[in-house]
């Protein structure tokens, strides 16, 4: 498994987000329209950045960002301590471990850092990937969305919602 660390995402980061935001099958399973142009990526980039809500992903071995993971407000939970995760990653490195490392890591992030009491993700429900990582990880399952997401391509996709409380972190991870 290779090592990684999550940072503050930079201006230097333009070539990583061009990259990775316009393979249009990662943009497609997480629900993001792709770039097409580096001027269209220094847009995306741009709003990253003013959000400061997403860290790049990033090897400790060559120091290339792999992907992106973001810790925002739940917009389906009316909870004031309340986060989501959302990701990405470049697809030469899916399948290497490297996104459970990185959710755990964002879990430390919203729990100790944000005072979380819940963190939620959501995956539609064809990305078998996602799944696999959120469940991995130990999110436990809330159920199905039906018809929750209207995707830039028109489509409207069921969305597989998983969340993980501040106790059930702790059973985890600090025992």
């Amino acid at each position: 498994m290779t090592d990684i660390f999550l940072r503050s995402v930079c201006r230097e980061d333009l070539n990583s987000v061009y990259r990775i935001y316009s393979h249009r099958q990662s943009c497609l399973d997480c629900g993001v329209k792709p770039v097409r142009t580096l001027g269209q990526a220094q847009c995306l980039l741009e709003k990253i950045m003013e959000n400061r809500d997403t860290f790049a992903i990033v090897l400790k071995e060559n120091m290339e960002t792999a992907g992106f993971i973001s810790v925002s407000k739940d917009m389906h939970r009316y909870n004031r301590r309340r986060y989501m995760l959302g990701y990405i990653l470049a697809t030469e490195y899916r399948g290497h471990g490297i996104m459970p490392v990185a959710v755990k890591r964002a879990l430390h992030h919203a729990f100790f850092n944000l005072g979380a009491d819940v963190v939620s993700a959501a995956c539609f429900t064809d990305n078998k990937a996602s799944q696999r990582v959120l469940e991995k990880c130990g999110f436990v399952s809330e159920g199905c969305l039906r018809k929750e997401f209207a995707r830039y391509d028109g489509q409207v996709l069921d969305s597989l919602m998983y969340s993980m409380l501040y106790e059930e972190y702790k059973k985890l991870y600090e025992e």
